[in-house]
C-alpha cells in the first residue's frame, strides 16, 4: 500500500482523466455499463488505463464508478459485483509500475436519500461498504468517492469507508454553476462536514468546467486544512445534433487552469468527463512548470 498522503506533502499529484468517454471511443455503446467491460473487454479497459499511465498520471482509477450493487442491478449484474470490482483492480495493476497509486472509484448509489427520497442513510452506507470492502481487498491504495451531489450520501460513503477500510479517503462533490450542490450544500459547509466524518482529502469533480470550479476550490481552501482535489469536466456537457453528449473544451484550454487550481490549494489535479490522455499530458507539463 502506497502512502498517498505522504506523497502529497512534497508533490502535486496528477490523476487520470475520464474512463467512460475513452471506452466510448473504443466502442462502448450508449446505455452499456462500462464496468461490464472489465470482464468482456479487458484488453480495451487495460489500454485506456495504459494511455493515462503513459500520459503521466500518478494516480489511476479503477473502472468501477457504477460498480455498486444498486447500479449493477439495473443491468442484472448484481451477482457479479465481486468479480467486476476485483477484476478492475487487476487491470490497473497490469499496466502500472510500483510508483503508480491505484484509486478505487466509488460513484453515487443513484438513489435519493431521506427526506428527499425513500432510501435510508443506513441502506446507502451498506451499499457503499460492500463495494469499498471489495476494492480494499483487491489492493487499491486510495478510495475515491466521487461525483456526489448530496452531502448526506457523501457522509454515508465516508463513514462506510472508515468502517471497512484503513485506506485514505478522497471524497469529491459535484457543484452547480451557483456554487452549490444539487441538494443545496455550499463548499464551506461541505468541507466542515466531510472533515468531521473522516475524509482525508476533499475534492470537486464533474458538472461544471474548470473556470467555474476555481471559485469552489478557493472556498474549500478557506474552510479546511485537508488536501484538495480538482477534476473538472472538459467544459459543460452539451448535446449535438445526433443526441450525443459532447464536451467542447480542448486540452490546452483545460490545462490553462491548472496553475490557478494549484494556487488555490489543489494537491491533486486531473480530469473528469470528456478529458483524455492529451489533457493529462498537458496537465503534467503545466504541473512541472
Amino acid at each position: 500500500m502506497k502512502d498517498v498522503l505522504e506523497k502529497m506533502k512534497n508533490d502535486i499529484l496528477v490523476f487520470d482523466g475520464a474512463i467512460g468517454t475513452e471506452l466510448q471511443k473504443m466502442g462502448l455503446k450508449v446505455g452499456e455499463p462500462p464496468e461490464l467491460w472489465n470482464l468482456k473487454n479487458e484488453k480495451k479497459v487495460k489500454a485506456a488505463h495504459e494511455s493515462y499511465y503513459l500520459a503521466g498520471s500518478d494516480i489511476i482509477q479503477t473502472n468501477t464508478f457504477g460498480a455498486n450493487r444498486l447500479k449493477l442491478k439495473e443491468y442484472n449484474l448484481e451477482n457479479k459485483i465481486d468479480e467486476i470490482n476485483k477484476k478492475a483492480v487487476k487491470l490497473v495493476k497490469k499496466i502500472s509500475n510500483e510508483e503508480v497509486i491505484i484509486s478505487g472509484s466509488v460513484g453515487p448509489t443513484g438513489e435519493l436519500l431521506e427526506p428527499i427520497g425513500d432510501f435510508t442513510f443506513d441502506e446507502a452506507k451498506n451499499i457503499f461498504a460492500e463495494q469499498i470492502k471489495l476494492l480494499t481487498e483487491a489492493g487499491v491504495d486510495l478510495i475515491t468517492i466521487e461525483t456526489i451531489s448530496d452531502i448526506q450520501e457523501a457522509r454515508a460513503a465516508v463513514i462506510a469507508a472508515k468502517e471497512v477500510s484503513n485506506l485514505p479517503i478522497l471524497c469529491s462533490l459535484t457543484y452547480e454553476e451557483n456554487g452549490r450542490t444539487i441538494s443545496g450544500t455550499g463548499p464551506e459547509a461541505a468541507a466542515v462536514i466531510l472533515e468531521a466524518v473522516g475524509a482525508d482529502i476533499i475534492g470537486i469533480n464533474c458538472s461544471i468546467g474548470p473556470k467555474d470550479m476555481i471559485g469552489v476550490l478557493e472556498k474549500f481552501k478557506k474552510s479546511t486544512h485537508l488536501p484538495l482535489s480538482f477534476k473538472p469536466n472538459a467544459g459543460m456537457p452539451q448535446l449535438n445534433s445526433a443526441g450525443n453528449t459532447v464536451y467542447k473544451a480542448d486540452a490546452d484550454y483545460m490545462a490553462d487552469y491548472i496553475s490557478e487550481a494549484v494556487k488555490n490549494g489543489a494537491n491533486i489535479i486531473g480530469g473528469c468527463c470528456g478529458t483524455g490522455p492529451d489533457y493529462i499530458k498537458n496537465v503534467r507539463k503545466k504541473e512541472k512548470n
